[in-house]
């Protein structure tokens, strides 16, 4: 019955969103069975890791391995000049970082993604098997957005590396991917933490890890016209995250906010942050499970079911 099911939930956040590698490390220890795994962006990635191994250890040592590796290296290059260098205050310091956003705004302008269709392609199956969604051993769902009609799409068939492809394709980063007929991208834009995927799906109790930043975190100066859209959207982005974060039963939130979405090469520093975390917030597991129960057979907690979207689709 769905009310006895359990789901993991994991946030997007590109570098950030290594921290649910920790997360997931304190949950094992708890020896929490999960029947439904949904994620977006690099959530869907770790997600996907979990449901194939099912080992934290394997996943930290598989996932560092792949990141510190010749392929990823060399085509994230591109992204990396984009990102403005940390530190410093001086005359070169400031020229140096307007030169890379130059750089990187010219390519995103003149470009449909700064990593090309076949190099994506090859990174993505250079980190996952050709294997089928409905082949994992608990039920799965990877979140994308729909560039023509807006709707939120959830993956959960068909191949499981096509399906990661999408929610990971960052708009201007890595491109749009078709699945039936449909041009995704990354989900985060729209549903960073999709708790109401995961309820849909037949959870009755949800564990959500929210690796993403506080409107505190953002780069407060802007520079041009793109700086003004970018801080918009990512202030629209949190608001609608901070919606979907009151459904979850228990919220884990990774402190990564100081950690730029381009640093992978700090996968020790973010993983900690996770486990901290979950260490902190898994003391009240029990207690909420209870809670849930209570709230199930009795009707005797003040939880109220979240009216849901309608703009979700299921492929």
């Amino acid at each position: 019955m769905g009310m006895f099911k359990t789901a993991l939930v994991l946030s997007g956040g590109a570098a950030r969103g290594l921290a649910h590698i920790g997360t997931i490390a304190e949950l094992d220890k708890y020896k929490i069975d999960f029947d439904i795994i949904v994620g977006t962006s690099m959530g869907s990635i770790i997600g996907a890791l979990y449901a194939l191994y099912r080992n934290p250890k394997k996943i930290y040592e598989y996932v560092y391995d792949y990141l510190n590796g010749e392929l990823f290296q060399r085509n994230w290059l591109p992204v990396q000049e984009g990102e403005a260098s940390e530190g410093g205050s001086g005359f070169f310091h400031k020229f140096l970082v307007n030169l890379q956003k130059s750089i990187y705004y010219t390519r995103s302008l003149t470009r449909l993604s700064l990593i090309t269709p076949e190099n994506y392609e090859e990174m993505i199956n250079a980190m996952f098997e050709d294997i089928l969604i409905e082949d994992l051993p608990v039920k799965y769902g990877a979140v994308a957005v729909d560039l023509s009609t807006g709707e939120e799409v959830v993956i959960c068939s068909g191949p499981l590396r096509k399906a990661i492809a999408a929610s990971c394709a960052i708009p201007g980063v890595l491109p749009p991917i078709e699945i039936e007929g449909r041009l995704l991208v990354d989900g985060g834009g729209l549903d960073n933490l999709p708790i109401v995927p995961a309820l849909e799906m037949g959870a009755g109790f949800v564990v959500a890890s929210d690796a993403s930043w506080e409107i505190k975190d953002l780069e407060l100066e802007v520079s041009c016209a793109l700086d003004v859209v970018f801080r918009t959207n990512d202030i629209t982005r949190l608001y609608l995250n901070e919606i979907r974060r009151n459904m979850a039963d228990l919220l884990i939130e990774p402190r990564v906010g100081h950690i730029q979405w381009t640093e992978f090469n700090r996968i020790a520093e973010v993983v900690a942050a996770g486990r901290k975390a979950a260490r902190t917030r898994l003391r009240d597991f029990r207690w909420k499970k209870l809670q849930f129960w209570l709230y199930t057979f009795g009707g005797l907690t003040t939880r109220k079911p979240p009216k849901l979207p309608k703009n979700i689709v299921y492929v």
